[in-house]
């Protein structure tokens, strides 16, 4: 099987971590089968604070074999369920590094989308301000990479279809934002940066509404520097796209019913 690098391009310092998860009562002694037995018991009723300590303890206590993969997908789900972002995209980048071959990797990439789709909302739902050229959607566009590469390599995955959808609703959100940013930059008559930003999403986003809608900019661009045959050459592109028209893309709702991986029982999926 092949090793992704990174499911969400996201560095994590570990003091950051350590300062989220340090202040948890200590779990009793007991086997590794009870402590894991708690933790999903804990999941299970959605108790996701305690089932977060239990997982903890499996995975710090029993750090290798199937228990400690199991304890890691917990992690990351229940994390994720407990709005703690950023500790769930560190357990989801460990599980990359210790588990690469893993058969689940697909559940971890969803995840890793979903997560890094909840962590950009604030950045979809708040209008720019005076510094929006200087905003970089970071965490969105890792999502957009999550989605894309499970679809790539898991077409067959019970998240692929979910993944596309959502691939497509990034990347025109992805797509609207470079074009603000743009119309920015043309306001303020900085042409070669309102240039950049559209040849931009030529190549990134080309067959976006955005991206049609931003042609006017780099062709006013191209005549303001007095560039007169890429002008052209732009002008006759619009020309060329007057008719053309886009559906309209829903935000995606809900997500796929979640269930961690079973990797205890020999017949798991």
């Amino acid at each position: 099987m092949y090793k992704l690098k990174s499911l969400a391009l996201l560095l994590l310092t570990a003091l950051s971590v350590a300062a989220c998860s340090s202040d948890k009562k200590e779990v009793e002694t007991a086997s590794v089968e009870e402590l894991y037995s708690k933790a999903n018991t804990y999941l299970l009723d959605e108790n996701y604070a305690e089932a977060i300590r239990y997982l903890d303890a499996v995975d710090s206590r029993y750090p290798f074999g199937a228990y400690a993969e199991q304890a890691q997908l917990g992690l990351i789900y229940a994390n994720y369920k407990d709005s703690e972002y950023t500790l769930a995209l560190a357990n989801a980048e460990r599980f990359l590094r210790l588990h690469s071959n893993s058969q689940h990797l697909d559940f971890v990439l969803y995840l890793a989308g979903l997560i890094n789709t909840e962590l950009g909302d604030h950045f979809l739902q708040k209008a720019f301000g005076t510094d929006r050229a200087s905003r970089d959607p970071l965490t969105l566009t890792n999502a957009l990479h999550n989605f894309e590469t499970l679809q790539q390599h898991f077409p067959n995955s019970q998240y692929a279809a979910d993944s596309a959808v959502r691939a497509n609703y990034l990347r025109n959100a992805l797509a609207r934002h470079e074009q603000q940013v743009a119309e920015f930059y043309f306001k303020r008559h900085a042409y070669v940066a309102t240039v950049n930003r559209v040849l931009g999403l030529l190549d990134t986003y080309p067959d976006t509404q955005a991206t049609h809608e931003a042609l006017p900019l780099l062709k006013k661009s191209y005549q303001a520097m007095k560039l007169n045959e890429p002008a052209a050459k732009i002008a006759e592109l619009i020309k060329q796209g007057e008719n053309k028209t886009f559906a309209e893309i829903p935000v995606p709702e809900g997500d796929v019913n979640l269930v961690v991986p079973n990797v205890l029982s020999p017949t798991a999926q």
